[in-house]
């Protein structure tokens, strides 16, 4: 890990010396000793200063090396997302700092202690239509610093990570320890495996916040603004829920978490079915507790011993989280397979009691995908045919290419093991 931050360390007078004499030039080439500071919070990862000037305030903000994306990133949402972050006042990126306007009261203060939900119903889907829309451009935010987390990119990063003692806190207290990392190693092939189809999915990485949250959301004229965007990351946009949904207590399987998700969802029922977004959005939620525990490595790569030692746990707790939800990742493996026009080419087909296999799929189904639809047929046999035998396959995915009678299949086909335990309809398997 590298050295502390200035703002933690022996250099702070000397670093607000500097940073308080840009934001002096920035408010209009002020005297700088008519401009007065307070500190709202020292964190391993940023600071914020309140400054005073002139009967008016604004907010300093100063991110360490594994943020310093955020200025640039929130100056080019600010004009590409209006009203949905706030509008710097100015920005200094290479050096990672930003003034900002005082926008109030957040969303948290705001209800205190009063339950979110509305506001979250109305918020989730803007957000959701930007990350579609402008936070496609994944190009143009690595170009800004913003860190990959893709699906892609993922696997690579957890064995990095996993090899790390440090950020394992391997030698501590409470720390993983070698019998538990070992737990932990032997979930990467079925991690690599849904990365994959994520990759593959209708829904591109794409810009995502990574701590949204009713801390970071602001209330300005009623209108929602999100802020914060130091953890963002270039990732599946699925995986900001996570954060979200622990935050509001919306466990899953409960109306409330139906709520949030299908309200998220629905810009994205533009690009696939909602059935087959539910299985996408479920596996996403899995994997973001590893981009959950690489936002905490990073951020705390500039901390101070204090900031070390009150933070660590981070790592291992989304760690230990990523591997306690790992069973039902694999019944959420590939809902991502065909697109809506894929369902449209072969709405038609039905799967006769007992004939379900994969020669009666190859025979009857893949044929019948036109010529414009070769990729999806090709995605269709490297997961559904790529094998002579499917190794538990939930018949769920097999639904968003073919839908199936209404019947039990269950009895008509031998290789039906019933349904999975405390899973519901649609996740019986094919041993």
């Amino acid at each position: 890990m590298s050295g502390p931050v200035p703002w933690l360390g022996n250099e702070r007078d000397a670093w607000l010396r500097e940073i308080g004499s840009w934001a002096a030039t920035a408010l209009g080439d002020r005297d700088p000793g008519e401009v007065r500071f307070e500190t709202v919070r020292a964190r391993a990862w940023s600071t914020v200063l309140r400054v005073s000037a002139g009967g008016q305030a604004w907010y300093l903000k100063a991110c360490a090396p594994g943020g310093r994306h955020e200025p640039a990133l929130a100056a080019a949402l600010s004009a590409d997302w209006p009203g949905g972050v706030p509008d710097p006042h100015a920005i200094d990126a290479e050096r990672g700092w930003m003034l900002l306007p005082d926008l109030g009261a957040t969303l948290r203060q705001r209800l205190d202690g009063a339950d979110a939900l509305d506001w979250w119903l109305r918020l989730l889907p803007r957000y959701g239509e930007m990350q579609r829309t402008v936070g496609r451009d994944a190009a143009r935010w690595r170009g800004l610093g913003v860190p990959d987390r893709s699906p892609a990119a993922l696997p690579a990063l957890l064995e990095a990570l996993l090899a790390d003692d440090d950020a394992l806190c391997a030698r501590e207290a409470g720390g993983i320890a070698a019998d538990e990392r070992t737990s932990l190693e032997a979930l990467a092939p079925e991690f690599g495996r849904i990365c994959a189809d994520l990759d593959d999915s209708p829904c591109p990485a794409a810009l995502e916040h990574g701590d949204l949250h009713d801390g970071n959301v602001f209330t300005p004229r009623d209108d929602p603004v999100i802020s914060d965007w130091g953890d963002a990351c270039i990732s599946h946009p699925f995986v900001t829920l996570r954060v979200t949904l622990r935050a509001l207590d919306a466990e899953p399987g409960s109306l409330r978490f139906e709520r949030l998700r299908d309200a998220y969802l629905e810009p994205w029922t533009r690009d696939a079915p909602a059935t087959a977004l539910h299985g996408i959005f479920d596996a996403a939620l899995w994997v973001a507790c590893v981009r959950a525990a690489l936002n905490w490595h990073r951020m705390l790569a500039h901390g101070d011993a204090p900031s070390r030692a009150e933070w660590h746990d981070r790592i291992p707790a989304w760690l230990r989280r990523w591997r306690d939800t790992a069973p039902g990742a694999r019944t959420w493996r590939a809902s991502c397979v065909a697109p809506r026009a894929a369902q449209s080419e072969i709405g038609d087909w039905h799967v006769p009691p007992g004939r379900l296999s994969c020669d009666w799929l190859e025979e009857h189904v893949l044929p019948d995908f036109s010529p414009r639809l070769i990729s999806v047929r090709k995605s269709v046999q490297r997961r559904f045919l790529g094998s002579p035998r499917w190794t538990r396959c939930p018949l769920a995915r097999i639904r968003r290419c073919v839908p199936l009678e209404a019947h039990d299949l269950r009895g008509h086909d031998p290789r039906c093991t019933g349904l999975a335990p405390g899973r519901g309809p649609g996740t019986e398997f094919i041993s």
